[in-house]
């Protein structure tokens, strides 16, 4: 592992920032070799947000964007904010003087103008090291299933079937605390931010040679913005294999809790999973 200290500054303040923020404090139990890392400031786009994250996980300043912009001592970036302004805080800190590396959380972009501005400006920066993140292809148990595939023990593909399903939003009182993320796909919603998972590991197993061949959206309620992606379901064509399936997530599946499953039939055999039971 690289022992150089890592000077990390924080883009947003909410959930997924402090998952990242106990997981940078936790490197140094699992690993002897763990570089130094100073956890240098936090921005986002409310004050008070910004400075309680400040003080509770332990980071030195607290800014806006223009002044976290300005900082010329950060070198490694964490872009963690609402879905829809990720291409907006990747483009903003690539150019940073110092920075050295990115974590971009998922979903990069909302489009194909901004994902064609991604490898634009990542080709105009090539030493800046950027990464995304997939924590479901780094469990033992998809690991394993991964060697195992392409081991090619189990033959070539014939069909497939991937979920993603949360059941709170189908509380009002869960929806109300999450109003932010309830926006249509492609900027926000269950196939953005969820979806990205097992489109991950689908690549993973099946490669990039993929392509969607329909789409369906489904889910309503009154206090819900029309268009807003509580349901969606795509079709997909490996054009390699010839194999086909589809791909659903879900923020209104009854019963499910938070429960990522994928099966993949082949010629001689099939693989399955579910993260209620990875084992």
């Amino acid at each position: 592992m690289d022992k150089e200290k890592a000077v990390i500054g924080f883009i947003g303040a909410g959930g997924i920032a402090r998952s990242h923020a106990f997981s940078l404090n936790s490197l140094k139990y699992y690993y002897n070799d763990a570089p130094e890392i100073e956890l240098a400031a936090v921005c986002s786009a409310t004050k008070e947000s910004r400075e309680s994250f400040a003080s509770r996980f332990g980071f030195a300043k607290a800014y806006n964007l223009k002044e976290f912009i300005e900082d010329e001592r950060i070198d490694t970036v964490f872009i963690l904010g609402p879905n829809k302004v990720h291409f907006e805080h990747f483009r903003s800190v690539i150019g940073m003087k110092s920075v050295k590396r990115i974590y971009l959380e998922k979903p990069v972009c909302s489009g194909p103008e901004e994902e064609r501005g991604l490898l634009q400006l990542s080709a105009q920066h090539p030493c800046v090291k950027t990464q995304v993140g997939f924590q479901y292809l780094y469990t033992a148990a998809v690991r394993e299933a991964l060697i195992l595939w392409r081991s090619g023990i189990l033959g070539n593909p014939i069909h497939f079937d991937l979920k993603y399903y949360h059941s709170d939003y189908l509380k009002q009182s869960y929806r109300d605390k999450r109003v932010s993320r309830l926006t249509p796909a492609p900027d926000g919603g269950a196939m953005a931010d969820l979806g990205s998972h097992i489109i991950s590991i689908l690549i993973a197993f099946m490669g990039e040679k993929i392509r969607i061949t329909g789409a369906l959206q489904a889910g309503e309620f009154d206090d819900v913005p029309e268009g807003s992606d509580l349901f969606s379901q795509i079709s997909i064509y490996d054009e390699v294999s010839h194999a086909a399936g589809t791909l659903s997530s879900s923020r209104v599946s009854s019963g499910t809790g938070d429960n990522l499953s994928f099966e993949i039939y082949a010629t001689a055999g099939a693989l399955r999973y579910s993260s209620l039971t990875p084992d």
